[in-house]
């Protein structure tokens, strides 16, 4: 985390010293697919005693699986400095993916308990980063980027509650209703973002890029494969 923020700052500090200088601003948009299946790690804790009604748990590890991809969307609005370096922001939503939490509780008894809840989880939020580029001819560039991202993750769970009804005078079961309850989770971080790519020049506004993004969280990470359209104001 002070690692992502110290290179936060650095580049809100060169993004508004770059502003001074009179370059030409860029506009971007692009499309992708977003791998989140390294976006949590597993945790464990052993050496527990707590009572569980007549157990007591001795033990729980937590394991989430995520084995889909989302289309990942991005925006972004750049300033270059010179034909090398650029400061940039972008905005960025990796879509929804389908993800499940399995949950393994030990008991003092000896006994296991195996509890698996599907759940929903989007991922959004923004960058800011420094751009490098490296020319490899008049049209194609080796790009690079390094910074600071904030990401927030939510988890959306569906599940359904089942409540007996009694009957008030013999309090016999009559039915079990069922009633759907939504609950949601999130979780934000501000870590360390970083990518490499390369980009095509189609003409003297327009360029062509495609990018791999890495963008650290708390508990993993996550990676972005975009194709992108940029134009220079």
């Amino acid at each position: 985390m002070l690692k992502g923020s110290l290179v936060f700052v650095g580049s809100l500090v060169f993004s508004a010293n770059v502003l001074a200088f009179d370059n030409d601003f860029y506009l971007g948009g692009g499309v992708g697919l977003a791998d989140m299946s390294a976006s949590f790690k597993d945790t464990s804790a052993s050496g527990l005693s707590e009572q569980r009604g007549n157990r007591v748990l001795t033990s729980r590890a937590d394991h989430v699986d995520i084995t889909d991809n989302a289309h990942s969307y991005r925006l972004l609005l750049g300033y270059p400095i010179n034909n090398r370096v650029a400061a940039e922001l972008a905005f960025y939503d990796l879509g929804t993916v389908d993800a499940t939490r399995q949950t393994t509780a030990g008991f003092a008894d000896g006994t296991i308990a195996v509890a698996n809840a599907p759940f929903k989880l989007r991922t959004y939020g923004g960058s800011v980063v420094t751009r490098f580029s490296l020319p490899l001819s008049p049209t194609v560039s080796v790009l690079t980027n390094l910074g600071g991202a904030w990401s927030k993750q939510q988890q959306t769970y569906h599940y359904d509650v089942v409540n007996i009804v009694l009957d008030p005078s013999t309090g016999a079961i009559t039915r079990f209703l069922s009633t759907p309850m939504t609950e949601k989770e999130s979780q934000t971080s501000f870590d360390l973002s970083y990518g490499l790519g390369v980009s095509l020049k189609i003409n003297p506004k327009l360029e062509s890029r495609l990018m791999a993004t890495g963008i650290e969280l708390d508990d993993g990470r996550i990676f972005d494969y975009g194709l992108s359209l940029i134009y220079k104001l």
